[in-house]
């Protein structure tokens, strides 16, 4: 990796904390020229108490100078406690939260094929837990690199003063040990990149013990054997690259070391015969003694910290790579707006494949749903229904083909405001550890107004009664991972809460992806019955495997294996006596078996 590539990666995290805090940057300098007055201070305080002791100079004059490195000491004591404890500690904690809600805004428009993507979930990760702490680590090894640089030249110019030839015993040091440090850093970074899967597999095992979603099924099969295997798996693949890596870090952290002892023992030795040959006092002796073995030691940190800006240099193109990722579907690009359809979809010969698939998911689609229409998309699983929804929502793009609103081009749209038309309850919908409004309107319950939409949303999606006996009623937390106080709702309890969301949503077009999988007949016959009532001027898309549903559809279209077989109405569909007709048809003997 060329210099200048390290440099740039470095200075792009610090100009990250400029950015939000200049203060911090120049506060930070005046604490790192602190650091390196006190150790000055020591070395001076050695040589001039020890000489005027040796040379019989007044008590009173060495107590005045000593009061007043006190002085200098408790000053700066002071001033590291301040930084150290409150100052830096909320610093991190912005900047944190500034780096995150950063990796949060872009993630959120990135396309869905992007979390389906194991590699991309794997950068992601990488990019989350730099950001957490990565700019506060690089600016802390620049000051660290100017502490040891700034303490160097100070103490080093003592040296010089005293007996210049021991700078020669640093510089050798300072080389072997740069050539051997730098090697590390590559090292290291290999060591983690290695461990990262490994430890965010042991990581999923431990969340799905935890999280309560998993719990039942854990304890009634024997996933978690599975599990454990995973675990154990993982952890044994640990110990591997542990001896494979660990073993040279070893190697390399022995030659470093090496590195220092030399620069020691040679200093010490100089030193000594300077001692005996009666060419040094005895206060510049024990300035020398300071002085080499703390040159030493900021020398090693020197050269500890010089690999560091490598090592942030690889992580930070993991983070750079994430951020300059340019989506395939721009969210943010301007387009043009829908004020309202005017005569519906069309989708024209559309075919999709998944990316890293070589399976087409859907061939040759061609339907129109017109403004006002309600349709129904059946078939069995993975017949490609739930993708088609994905199409329309524009999450993907479809492979080859086209679909239009109001004959105009979906690409042409701002993404947003496309999406924006839609209401959609997903077969895998998800609710959140908000408040029961929260959840129905998706955001804050801020007002009269707000709170009377949750509550006929609720009403209709037969969730209201439930919802009206708890004490906080709509406000009551779903969920009590973050309050105690909060109710945990059965499958369809949430089922109908997620329903409650397309009523409180007032979209022109409505989308229901097995929206009464977890429903009872009689309440799916209800939610049924209150959703065509509020969608009556809507644009209706209802994906089924429950036929019962699809009966007063406009138009029914029934995929297999990614293609339309049959379209029509439910009674021309019963009349063509197709696939359509026998999945009805077993349906209604369970139906009448039932009963």
């Amino acid at each position: 990796m060329k210099i200048c590539h390290i440099l740039k990666n470095n200075l792009f995290m610090i100009s990250y904390i400029w950015r939000f805090s200049k203060s911090y940057i120049f506060l930070s300098i005046l604490s790192s020229i602190d650091f390196t007055i006190n150790p000055v201070i020591d070395i001076l305080l050695m040589k001039v108490v020890v000489d005027s002791i040796a040379e019989g100079k007044p008590l009173i004059n060495i107590m005045v100078f000593l009061v007043a490195v006190a002085g200098v000491n408790l000053f700066s004591a002071a001033n590291d406690a301040y930084f150290n404890n409150r100052y830096y500690p909320k610093k991190d904690e912005e900047f944190s939260r500034k780096m995150q809600l950063m990796l949060l805004d872009k993630r959120r428009v990135c396309e869905v094929s992007c979390y389906e993507n194991p590699e991309f979930y794997d950068s992601y990760m990488k990019a989350a837990n730099e950001a957490q702490g990565r700019p506060l680590w690089v600016w802390g090894t620049v000051l660290g690199f100017l502490r040891n640089l700034f303490a160097i030249g100070a103490i080093g110019t003592i040296v010089i003063i005293i007996d210049p030839f021991i700078i020669l015993f640093s510089l050798a040091g300072v080389l072997a040990g740069l050539f051997f440090s730098t090697k590390m850093g590559k090292v290291k970074f290999n060591f983690d990149m290695a461990k990262q899967p490994l430890e965010r597999k042991k990581s999923y095992v431990n969340r799905i013990f935890y999280l309560p979603q998993y719990i039942k099924e854990v304890k009634l099969s024997s996933i978690s054997n599975l599990l454990r295997e995973m675990f154990v798996t993982s952890s044994k693949e640990l110990v591997d690259v542990v001896h494979k890596w660990g073993g040279r870090v070893a190697w390399m952290d022995f030659a470093q070391t090496i590195t220092s002892s030399t620069i020691t023992v040679g200093a010490m030795g100089y030193l000594a015969y300077r001692i005996v040959s009666g060419n040094m006092s005895i206060g510049s002796f024990a300035a020398m003694l300071a002085a080499t073995n703390q040159l030493r030691g900021y020398l090693q940190g020197l050269l500890q910290i010089v690999p560091d800006f490598y090592k942030h240099s690889l992580f930070i193109d993991n983070y750079r790579q994430f951020l300059e990722y340019v989506p395939l579907i721009d969210e943010t690009k301007e387009g043009k707006e829908i004020d309202s359809m005017s005569s519906g979809i069309e989708l024209k010969n559309v075919n999709f494949t998944y990316p890293n698939s070589d399976e087409q998911t859907l061939k040759n689609v061609s339907l129109s749903i017109k403004k006002g229409e309600k349709i129904a998309i059946v078939g069995h699983n993975g017949a490609g229904k739930t993708t088609l929804i994905k199409l329309l929502l524009r999450l993907y793009d479809p492979t080859n083909g086209e679909i239009l609103l109001d004959n105009e081009v979906y690409k042409n749209f701002n993404v947003p405001k496309l999406r924006s038309k839609f209401s959609v309850v997903f077969q895998d919908y998800q609710c959140y550890a908000f408040t029961v409004a929260e959840n129905v309107l998706m955001r804050k319950c801020e007002t009269e107004e707000d709170e009377l939409l949750v509550v006929e949303s609720l009403k209709k999606s037969g969730l209201y009664d439930k919802i009206s006996s708890l004490p906080m009623g709509i406000h009551t937390a779903v969920t009590k991972e973050f309050n105690a106080k909060g109710t945990l709702f059965s499958g369809g309890e949430l089922q109908k809460l997620a329903i409650a969301r397309v009523f409180a949503n007032n979209s022109e077009i409505v989308i229901l992806d097995e929206p009464s999988s977890a429903l009872d007949p009689i309440s799916e016959h209800n939610m049924h019955e209150n959703m065509l009532a509020a969608a009556k001027d809507k644009t209706v898309i209802l994906i089924s495997h429950r036929l019962s549903t699809t009966l007063s559809a406009d138009k029914i279209y029934f995929f297999e294996k990614g293609e339309i077989i049959e379209s029509g109405t439910h009674n021309e569909l019963l009349q063509k006596k197709g696939k359509y007709a026998e999945m009805f048809e077993v349906q209604a003997k369970k139906y009448k078996y039932n009963g």
